[in-house]
């Protein structure tokens, strides 16, 4: 369904519950919502995570270090929407940093 967006498709609109059930997990902590039961919450917090990292310049930041574990079990996700979201936040590391 992302691909189809990004290829110029629409994307069918959201449910009222669907972005309900989004905006209440912003709220809970980043492993929580890599574990979520929705895997569209999951996606939403891989999308959130990769802008993150994508913000931090500084090689040392103690976060880079937090979120380098919660990579693993996004990459094996058993949805493709997921894993696809989830292996962009690990390429926005910056330069010479290992996330895992």
């Amino acid at each position: 369904m992302e691909a189809e967006a990004e290829a110029g498709r629409p994307r069918p609109a959201m449910s009222a519950e669907d972005e309900r059930l989004l905006m209440e997990a912003k709220w809970l902590p980043w492993d929580e919502r890599l574990r979520h039961k929705s895997w569209k919450v999951r996606r939403d917090a891989n999308v959130d995570l990769a802008a993150l990292c994508d913000s931090i310049a500084d090689p040392k930041d103690a976060r880079l270090r937090e979120f380098g574990p919660l990579f693993q079990n996004s990459v094996a996700d058993c949805n493709v929407s997921v894993r696809e979201k989830a292996l962009d936040a690990p390429a926005r590391f910056p330069a010479g940093v290992r996330c895992c």
